[in-house]
Formats: C-alpha cells, structure tokens, sequence
C-alpha cells in the first residue's frame, strides 16, 4: 500500500488522511505482532501518521471540527496517542510514555458510551452500530443521536439511488450499442428525441445510422420510419440467432448437475438445455412432458425385458409422482436461485454505499484492544515507580 501511495501527486496526499492512517496500522500491526526489533521503524510510521492528521485535521481537530462538527476520528488518536506511548515505554521514556497514555485513557472514556442510552435508541428501531456512531457523534446525547443516525440514512438511500441510477445509464448506454462510427450512442440526444414521441429502438437505430447527428437521426425518423423499423427487427433477429446459437454450442454443465440430480438422464437432460436455449425451466418442461428424449442406447436382452404395454403401464404408473417430485425440486431451485439474487443484490448495495460509511467507521470500533493495551502498560508503569 505504501508504494502504492508514492505513485500518488503529493498535493492529493496532502489533502486527505488516508496515507496517515496507513502509516497508523502499519504500526498497529507491529504491535499486534509483539515485534519489538522494528521501534526505530515504528518511530518513523508514527512521526508520518501524526504529520498526516495534523494536516488533514488541523493541529487542534479545527478543520475536522468545521467540516463536519464532531471529531469522527477520536478513536484513530486513541490509538496514535497509545501507541506512542508504547513506543516511548520501551525507549525507557516512562514520563513521556504516561503523558501518552493518560492521553489516550481520556480520549477512550469521551467515547465511552451510556447503556441506557443504547437501550433508548435501540427501542426506537436503530440498531446497536447505529447508536453508537451516533452516540460517539453526538457526545453521548441520544436526541441528537436519533437526529444524526435519521439524518445518515437519509444519505445513504441518496447514495444509493444516485448510484443505481448511475449504474442504470451504463446499463442503459450498452443496449444502445455503438454508432456506425464505432461511438457509443449519445445518451443525452437519444432522450431528446424519445422526449419528442418517437420510439426508444427506433431513435437508437437512426442515431447508430447517423453516427449521433440529432439532425440526420431526426430526418431518419420522419422521412425514413419503415426503413428504421425493418432495421430494428433484422437487428433483433441477428443478436437473437446469435444468442441462440452460443446457447445451441454449449450447455452450462451446473444447470446440467442441477437437471441430473433431479433424476432424468444425463443425455437427455443435455438435449433438453440445448431444445431450451439453456432455459432449465423450459428444459423441465420438455422432458416432464416427453418431448424430449436421450439417444437411442442398444435395445436390452428379449429375456425378462418388460413388453411395450407393460413398460408403459409402469411409466404411467409413476409419471404423476415423478412430475409433481421434479416440479417440487423444480420450485426449490427457483426459491434457492431467488435467494441468491437476493443476497448478491445484498452485496451490491453494501458496496455502494461502503465508501459513505467509511466516513464513520472509527465511531463503530469497540476499541476493547486499545482499552486492554492501556491497562497493560499502565500496570508496567506503575511496578515501575
């Protein structure tokens, strides 16, 4: 990560903290290691986060405080003033090493925060990380916590739909396709035109036809609208031959485990995918109702084979249980795969707004290791005086 930042302009290092807190759990990590043999280079680490703070945050949090009005990164200084006062302990500096410490003991207790009052907010339908970033933000005040937490989800669902609408225009921009001239259709005169009556495909069309000219896509629609609509339809028929084909030349091979663990054979479970286009409800379908069959395989022994009428009384025999079964599993696979969309869907949206809540992440620590490394060294300071 640090090679990455040194191929960063310096004036953007300079204007955020993100270097500072890099320089930070570089030296959390040492810690956390119980490596002692890199101080000196630990010493240096520390030197750059503080630097990096104080330049992001003002020496007294000032630019920090006028930004946003609270100190979000409180728990970031615990740990910078903690490990500093580690760090000054085993250089034998004790006075400093308690100085740091004390430090950082007040800065933990300030975001120490009220049982009752996480019972308050929790009873108003916010979850526990909820009131305590709004709890840490709002020293401790659960009315202004309520307020904050309304408020930080009212920008959240911005983010997000700003996002979905910026992902909807890319999506959008794709269908478009590109112009003659190899450019991606302009967005901005296909919605001019749409706005005028004329049909979405049959203005992409004209502008694709007139490399993005609205003058020569507007005269394509008013002069030449049969010659656009028959374009349109070969188009449609070329990429749905297309589709049809790659689907024709292969079968996913785990909607082909899906088909066999429901029972029918492998070879005519792979003729059904292929009869669908890869449509396993379609592929059911054909093999639930017989029309579609495996290979013909080499005709069984006359002895003790079953006569046409009886293997049919057989198959008739079971075929309402085999179908409702497979419809049965048929539903699960549907429900399982409505899940999964669901859950990638969930995960969708948890990225789209990760970098909003990043902004607060320091408000949610629990900061339990800190409080830990604080009673630890004290107890060392003080079997030393």
């Amino acid at each position: 990560s640090d090679k990455c930042f040194s191929t960063c302009p310096p004036q953007l290092l300079q204007a955020v903290d993100n270097y500072a807190y890099l320089c930070l759990d570089i030296v959390w990590t040492y810690f956390k290691l119980k490596d002692l043999s890199n101080l000196s280079d630990a010493s240096r680490w520390l030197a750059k986060a503080e630097e990096g703070f104080v330049r992001s945050h003002g020496p007294s949090l000032e630019r920090l405080l006028a930004l946003k009005g609270f100190c979000t990164e409180l728990a970031a200084y615990v740990r910078l003033h903690l490990l500093q006062g580690v760090l000054a302990f085993h250089s034998t500096d004790y006075a400093k090493a308690q100085r740091l410490l004390q430090q950082a003991q007040a800065e933990l207790r300030s975001l120490q925060i009220s049982d009752e009052h996480i019972a308050i907010l929790s009873s108003m339908g916010f979850t526990f990380s909820e009131a305590r970033r709004g709890l840490r933000a709002c020293g401790n005040n659960p009315t202004k916590a309520a307020d904050y937490i309304i408020e930080e989800r009212q920008k959240r669902a911005k983010v997000r739909e700003e996002e979905q609408a910026r992902r909807q225009k890319k999506k959008d921009q794709r269908r478009l396709g590109k112009t003659t001239g190899g450019d991606q259709v302009d967005m901005a005169q296909y919605e001019s035109l749409c706005s005028m009556g004329f049909p979405p495909e049959l203005v992409a069309e004209a502008l694709r036809q007139c490399n993005n000219s609205q003058e020569g896509a507007l005269n394509a629609l008013v002069q030449n609208f049969e010659g656009l609509q028959s374009a349109v339809f070969s188009r449609a028929a070329e990429t749905e031959e297309k589709q049809s084909k790659k689907n024709r030349e292969s079968v996913d091979p785990d909607k082909l485990k899906q088909l066999v663990s429901m029972g029918f054979e492998p070879d005519a479970a792979h003729a059904a995918l292929l009869e669908a286009n890869g449509s396993i409800e379609d592929a059911c379908q054909l093999l639930d109702c017989g029309l579609v069959t495996a290979p013909a395989q080499n005709p069984p022994s006359s002895s003790g084979a079953p006569s046409g009428e009886q293997a049919d009384a057989h198959s008739g025999e079971g075929s309402d249980a085999s179908s409702g079964g497979r419809s049965k599993e048929l539903a699960e696979i549907t429900e399982s795969l409505r899940r999964m969309q669901e859950e990638e869907d969930r995960k969708i949206e948890e990225e789209i707004v990760t970098g909003f809540e990043s902004d607060e992440q320091h408000l949610d620590l629990d900061l339990r290791e800190e409080q830990s490394a604080l009673d630890e060294y004290t107890v060392l300071l003080s079997q030393l005086a």
